[in-house]
């Protein structure tokens, strides 16, 4: 495993996930400042308003895409569904859903509960 500096802490966090995300995060600009991949956070979750909620789905957020895309060449596409450590659960009907046409579109995804699974994952797919 390639050190990225200090394990986010996890007290105070809204949700668990979110201080592995942010470890996650700093791995992945690590490999991007290497020019070995591109990638971004699809924010899907959290609360809000109904009105809010109505207008980011006709803005076309989708339930069920997973937290963070990524891009390497030749055009591969992979998506990471990140839980909480420890605390893999099951995915959603719409996570599910997601997933599996992702694959049949010959993308990659992985569920993660830790930086080691998300490094893993880029190995196993090629991108470092």
């Amino acid at each position: 495993m390639i050190s990225i500096g200090k394990p986010w802490v996890l007290s105070g966090m809204a949700r668990p996930e979110d201080a592995l995300q942010r470890s996650v995060v700093a791995l992945l600009k690590m490999y991007e400042r290497q020019g070995l991949l591109l990638f971004h956070h699809v924010p899907n979750g959290g609360r809000m308003s109904v009105a809010r909620g109505a207008n980011l789905q006709r803005m076309g957020v989708r339930a069920g895409v997973a937290d963070l895309e990524i891009q390497w060449n030749p055009g591969m596409v992979g998506y990471i569904e990140l839980k909480a450590p420890g605390r893999i659960k099951k995915l959603s009907e719409k996570q599910k859903k997601w997933r599996d046409s992702m694959i049949a579109i010959g993308h990659r995804y992985t569920v993660a509960d830790s930086l080691d699974k998300v490094e893993e994952a880029l190995q196993e797919w090629g991108v470092i």
